[in-house]
């Protein structure tokens, strides 16, 4: 999660003695890519993209359920919705970054194409754990064949989940028939586009958003001519770093929503909760900021002994983006006591020209902020949020140096540690 330069001072200092102390700890000043200025427009977004709290959230993410990890086989508990967790999570990561991108002044990304290139270059400016360098790929990228992955493949794999979609049904494993304009069937078109083991049928739909990473993954050495190692954009702690996942993401979403708008529209009594008006809303001022923020990197380092890496303390010191608390504030009014599910979203009003957008323009923009129950009585009803009191948000996870610690105290009975 941090630059390779950041790790380099790290070994020259431990070569020089220099390791800290639990109470004063060695601190390394770590920069984003965009560092001292932006040497291109994606950079501007860089504090986002490399964000480490948002990197580690993805990973683990993609740890607890591995797309090539069948859950039956591995007596887990089988995910239900994973596909739908699947659109939700690349509909949110990219309306957020959108969000960012129009408060850089940043028009919206274009989703990668067979026949066009893509404009974006990134050097990630990190070290593997073997000591390589992560790979840099330049501005003009062509997909082209990489390994045993063709481009014609992938565009076959994509126009039968285009057709199926359009006929209005879609083919198992055993030539069974799931019409997908009966009810909504985004789970199931979740699991065959990202190609995970709950697809019902990988070997006909493949495994459209997978085989796209690897395509543009392996874009620098696509053969193995060189031994070029795996980039950023194959490895799920680093994948937000490169610009191009989000055009990945952009064309993956492209098929959700192209299903979406021929499934049959919401009537008005699905959506309308009777008896229950909301008047108004309101917010506090939005404040955000650069902050600080030190995290552990000991586990980067190498040690001949466990004990060594005890008496060692490293942290880098990085800036990130953090808001002031605020509170919003709502005024509804409910005809009788009723308990409801209250969702609060945030999203763009106008495009980067200032060109106001319509609903349906921005409605794939927006992120959701909250999520909470709420009994309302009969009449009117203020209801008053704190952000320190949102559902999807939370205070930072304690490093390993912390969890190693409190864990090893508790089990010699020096302390308690409980888990949240």
């Amino acid at each position: 999660f941090v630059n390779a330069e950041v790790i380099q001072q790290a070994y020259d200092a431990y070569l020089r003695g220099e390791v800290g102390t639990k109470e004063a700890p060695y601190v390394f000043y770590s920069n984003y890519s965009d560092y001292p200025v932006a040497s291109n427009p994606e950079e501007l977004v860089s504090y986002f993209t490399e964000d480490i709290g948002l990197n580690s959230y993805f990973a683990y993410l993609s740890y607890k359920y591995p797309y090539w990890l069948n859950p039956k086989n591995y007596s887990l508990p089988e995910y239900q919705y994973r596909g739908e967790s699947f659109f939700f999570v690349l509909q949110q990561l990219l309306a957020r970054y959108y969000l960012e991108r129009l408060s850089n002044h940043l028009p919206d990304v274009k989703a990668v194409d067979y026949n066009h290139p893509v404009l974006v270059d990134y050097y990630p400016e990190l070290r593997l754990q073997n000591g390589v360098e992560a790979p840099a790929h330049p501005e003009v990228i062509f997909a082209k064949n990489v390994d045993i992955l063709y481009v014609e493949e992938i565009k076959n794999y994509e126009r039968r989940i285009r057709d199926g979609i359009d006929y209005g049904y879609l083919a198992g494993y055993n030539y069974e028939k799931y019409n997908v304009r009966e009810k909504d069937y985004t789970n199931i078109l979740g699991n065959i586009l990202e190609g995970n083991y709950e697809s019902i049928n990988r070997e006909y739909y493949g495994a459209f958003f997978r085989n796209l990473i690897s395509l543009f993954g392996h874009i620098v050495d696509p053969v193995h001519r060189y031994g070029v190692p795996a980039s950023v954009l194959e490895q799920p702690e680093t994948q937000l770093r490169d610009p191009i996942f989000y055009r990945i993401a952009k064309r993956v979403l492209s098929v959700f929503y192209h299903y979406k708008n021929l499934l049959k529209p919401y009537k008005h009594e699905d959506l309308y909760l009777p008896g229950v008006t909301v008047e108004d809303v309101t917010s506090d001022k939005l404040v955000t900021y650069f902050d600080t923020f030190d995290f552990n990197i000991n586990n980067a380092l190498a040690f001949s002994k466990p004990e060594d890496g005890e008496q060692v303390n490293y942290v880098a010191r990085q800036y990130r983006l953090n808001h002031k608390p605020f509170f919003y504030y709502l005024k509804v009014r409910g005809e009788k006591e009723i308990d409801t599910v209250v969702r609060v979203f945030i999203g763009p009003k106008y495009d980067a020209l200032g060109r106001e957008l319509s609903l349906e323009e921005r409605k794939q923009y927006y992120v959701l902020l909250d999520i909470f129950n709420q009994k309302l009585s009969a009449g009117e009803n203020e209801i008053k949020r704190s952000s320190n009191d949102f559902l999807l948000y939370g205070h930072e996870a304690p490093s390993y140096s912390d969890l190693y610690q409190t864990t090893a105290g508790a089990l010699k009975g020096e302390d308690k540690f409980f888990l949240d």
